[in-house]
Order: structure tokens, then sequence, then C-alpha cells
């Protein structure tokens, strides 16, 4: 139904009641708008949007559902990324999804992270009281050459680099604890062999105090 300009309803049971909202619904029940100059899809089964090229399914070649899309997300994609119901973004990480595979350094990474400015900061458009930390995307792109711009640090980007650097880490306090083994074991070979000569001079000293006394 129709409740005139600039208002605007299609569906069933659609409520256009604010200035400039246009609402579609196919819900049962009335189905209304809740604020001025907004768009309300009302669908129990949620929104979907389709770009690219045509299917022969008649879908896009790209596509995003939101609302109850099924599997447990609230937004799902055909990129293969996506929010789950509980909150939880969810990047594309399935390995047939990915090629160029290279072997990285770990203590390499350690040191970059350990060299990376890392700071407290706000956005521009944000108020003064908000607070984020963290590197910047020119100093975190030109410390790894990650992404596809400098101006942007891609979750899976940072997190893969978090994770290197703790393998890093765990190679080199794995290091650390091998030269302390061996220089302990050095230190017990040692003592070993003063206790030996300790021992040869005690039994030589007995020797000679008992050829004394008679």
């Amino acid at each position: 139904m129709a409740c005139g300009l600039p208002e605007a309803a299609a569906g069933r049971n659609a409520r256009a009641q604010h200035h400039g909202s246009f609402v579609w619904s196919s819900y049962d029940n009335p189905a209304p708008s809740f604020a001025e100059n907004m768009f309300f899809v009302n669908a129990p089964n949620g929104l979907g949007i389709n770009s690219g090229l045509q299917r022969p399914d008649g879908g896009g070649q790209y596509w995003m559902d939101l609302g109850n899309t099924g599997g447990g997300r609230l937004i799902n994609t055909s990129v293969g990324a996506g929010l789950t119901l509980g909150g939880v973004w969810q990047n594309a990480s399935d390995q047939n999804r990915k090629t160029g595979f290279a072997e990285v350094n770990s203590r390499e990474m350690l040191e970059k992270v350990v060299a990376l400015p890392v700071r407290q900061w706000r956005y521009t458009n944000e108020a003064a009281g908000v607070k984020h930390l963290g590197p910047t995307a020119q100093d975190f792109h030109a410390a790894f050459g990650l992404g596809d711009s400098d101006t942007g640090i891609a979750t899976v980007d940072a997190d893969g680099v978090a994770l290197a650097a703790i393998q890093g880490l765990n190679q080199k306090v794995e290091a650390r604890g091998q030269e302390l083994e061996a220089w302990s074991q050095k230190l017990e070979a040692e003592n070993a062999a003063l206790k030996t000569r300790l021992e040869k001079l005690e039994r030589l000293l007995e020797i000679r105090l008992a050829g004394g006394a008679r």
C-alpha cells in the first residue's frame, strides 16, 4: 500500500509512517517505519543483494544475504566472509581459496613487530574520548608489505603477523632454553670433575696424615 509521497510502502502490511521513509514488507502483521528518511526491509528470510554477471540460475555473480541466512550467520557472502549470529566476524580462510604460499622467517617477523610503532589514537571523525590502539596502515605496510594498499590493515594480515611473531618468540625462547641447558650440563660436568679431584686430594691427605701418625 502507498501512504503518499515522499513516504512509500510496498509488499504486504507495510506502513510508511515517517517522513521520507520507504517500507517493504512480507510479514503477516503490520510492519511500520521507525524513523524518518530510512529504508526498511521486513522479510522473514532476510535481504539478498546480487551484483556482477548473472548466473544461469538468475542470481548475481557476487551476492550478500542479510538476516536469517541459515548456517548460523547474520551476514553471508559469496566470498566466504560473514557475521555469525553471535556477533563474530569470520574472514574467508579456506585453503582452496588461497594460492602463492611462501614460508616466512618468524624471527625476522618478531624483530619487525618489536620495531613497529604501536600507539594510542582515535579516528578523525570520532568523539574526543574514544581510544584505539595499534599501528598505522602506512607503518604496517612499510614493515611487512602486506595487503593491497597502505591505507588499511586487513585483519587476516594483522593476525598472521601476530602468529608469526609468536612463533618467532617461541623459537627464541627455545634457543635460549637450549643454551641454558647446555650451560647447565657443562657446569654439572665441571662440578663432577672438581668433586672427583677433591675426593682424590682428600684420600692423598688421609694417606699422608696416616703415615705421619706412625
